[in-house]
């Protein structure tokens, strides 16, 4: 567990290493992406009328998790 642990923390590490020395070029690329995928997945939920499916629900909810964690991070360490 330890061991997942330590690599969890790395690539979480290289991650904000990035997001702090991120270019103005990479920030737009980065806004693209996140517009196009909400507009794939609005096309697709189109007729949603019923329950989040299996796929979706799993989507938001990681979404879910690395967004909260970067506002954690974010407010720890700025704040």
């Amino acid at each position: 567990m330890k061991a997942i642990e330590t690599y969890l923390r790395f690539y979480e590490d290289q991650l904000f290493r990035l997001w702090d020395n991120m270019s103005p070029m990479q920030y737009g690329l980065i806004l693209l992406a996140v517009g196009t995928l909400g507009w794939v997945l609005m096309k697709s939920g189109a007729g949603y009328t019923g329950t989040i499916g299996g796929a979706k629900k799993s989507v938001i909810v990681c979404v879910a998790l690395v967004v909260g964690r970067l506002g954690y991070r974010f407010v720890t360490t700025y704040f």
